[in-house]
């Protein structure tokens, strides 16, 4: 689909914009013109841009300093769009794949152990979080030494490019809804234990033979925390980032480790390459990113700054990484991984893994999951039932607004306290709502026209997500 093209204007003067670039609007309906400013509101502005490309556009005779200030803005909107667009993403099929995702590994829970079972174990232990990006290959001739030295999480398909080589982590972990089987390694699954939200895929949950631990992800999709404590679970929520990298390191200082390094966390793809070898998998060339350090993509330039932030509020946490091709981020130094192995003790750490695993309890349920998903289908249909008689009265009353009356109101009353409503439907409407407001050009997208959207995106929204449950 070709994006919607954004001319980002700085310096000019407000009330010329328009005439100024009249004739480039002319060329394609879909273009438009929006002014930078010192106080824009970027972030806002971000989600009325979704899937746009943006282009900057500059007086020839700006001053130095003022361009400098015009191209800060622009890098900070485009990064709040590659936000926004991630948020879409997860979302693209209005959340039937990760509510199905939740809903089929609710079962699995039975018996898995919790992540809260290990906040703290590792106190002072070094980590090392092993990613499959390209320069992992350098640093394979370190692992086993380096395992003897710290706590090793492997995320995603870096199990697979470590297990060929005959290294088994101490964890492995997994975050994608609907990871491709050939980025699996299936016999390393019958030998690591495996830490995983209910967002990811279930083939390969099903595929884990050790033990599973359960990390609790409320906050991307708060439909998990809901259901869980309808099964008589408390389960404080571990942030997990934008990708598998930055879920480890949060498990990692959840687990109390310190330091932190970083192998084959690449966050670029050096010389044009996606993964380490042995992973037969390329990214899709249209959405690569060139920028100043190189060649990467939006969900890297996410996790990268996910780890500066998470750095800042987390001073005490040493972060290494010793790839040399890796994104320079703010906060994490950068070291050989010889230099970084000089520093660790010599630990045998599998002995106390093997320990806490037996020992922590597994998960038990008050409540039958069968009654969770049947409470959970129940409300799907209540909601469905509350928008076709919702839209009724505007079809009724039109071209009356019928939000003003007794009847309407008890009906939006009702839907609002269903938990369809409040952990699915609003949820998802708050990332898709800006791209209907792109849409609606003949009237503003308020009031009345706003809630008759809303109310039609949330019938099709339940229909699809009952249909693909029942």
């Amino acid at each position: 689909m070709k994006r919607r093209e954004v001319l980002c204007v700085y310096g000019f003067p407000e009330e010329e914009v328009q005439e100024r670039f009249a004739s480039w609007l002319h060329e394609e309906k879909s273009r438009d013109v929006v002014l930078l400013q010192e106080n824009t509101a970027l972030k806002e502005l971000a989600w009325q841009l979704l899937l746009t490309e943006l282009r900057l556009a500059l007086p020839e005779h700006l001053q130095e300093q003022d361009k400098k200030k015009a191209k800060t803005l622009f890098e900070q909107l485009q990064f709040w769009q590659l936000g926004a667009e991630a948020l879409l993403s997860d979302v693209r099929d209005l959340g039937k794949r990760v509510v199905g995702n939740i809903l089929l590994n609710l079962p699995l829970l039975q018996g898995s152990l919790r992540a809260s079972s290990f906040k703290d174990v590792f106190t002072g232990i070094p980590a090392i979080i092993c990613g499959a990006g390209p320069s992992l290959d350098q640093h394979r001739c370190h692992m086993e030494q380096a395992k003897q030295s710290a706590l090793m999480f492997a995320g995603g398909s870096s199990v697979k490019c470590l297990w060929t080589q005959g290294i088994q982590p101490h964890f492995a972990a997994a975050v994608d809804p609907d990871s491709p089987r050939e980025l699996f390694a299936t016999k390393a699954a019958e030998t690591i234990p495996y830490i995983f939200p209910l967002r990811v895929a279930p083939w390969l949950l099903s595929e884990v033979k050790l033990k599973k631990i359960w990390a609790a992800d409320g906050i991307s999709y708060p439909l998990e925390t809901w259901l869980t404590e309808q099964l008589g679970l408390q389960e404080p929520p571990i942030e997990g980032g934008w990708n598998v990298a930055t879920f480890c390191i949060s498990l990692a200082v959840h687990m109390g480790c310190n330091p932190v390094i970083l192998v084959g966390v690449d966050l670029s793809l050096p010389e044009g390459k996606s993964y380490a070898e042995g992973i037969g998998h390329t990214y899709v060339k249209e959405r690569l990113i060139d920028t100043e350090q190189g060649v990467t993509k939006g969900d890297f330039i996410l996790a990268a700054d996910w780890i500066e932030e998470f750095k800042e509020k987390h001073p005490h946490i040493t972060l290494y990484n010793v790839s040399a091709e890796a994104w320079k981020i703010s906060g994490v130094e950068h070291k050989t991984f010889s230099e970084v192995l000089s520093l660790l003790p010599q630990l045998n750490l599998q002995k106390k893994v093997d320990t806490l695993l037996a020992e922590a309890p597994p998960t038990e349920f008050f409540v039958s999951v069968k009654e969770v998903i049947t409470c959970w289908i129940k409300s799907l249909d209540n909601v469905k039932h509350s928008c076709e008689e919702m839209l009724a009265f505007f079809e009724k009353d039109f071209p009356c607004d019928p939000r003003i009356q007794g009847e309407y109101i008890l009906k939006e009353v009702e839907l609002e306290e269903e938990p369809v409503y409040r952990f699915l439907l609003q949820p998802v409407w708050e990332v898709w709502r800006p791209l209907f407001q792109q849409s609606q050009v003949q009237e503003p997208f308020t009031g009345f026209h706003e809630t008759v959207q809303k109310l039609l995106f949330w019938k099709q929204l339940a229909e699809e997500v009952y249909d693909a449950e029942i």
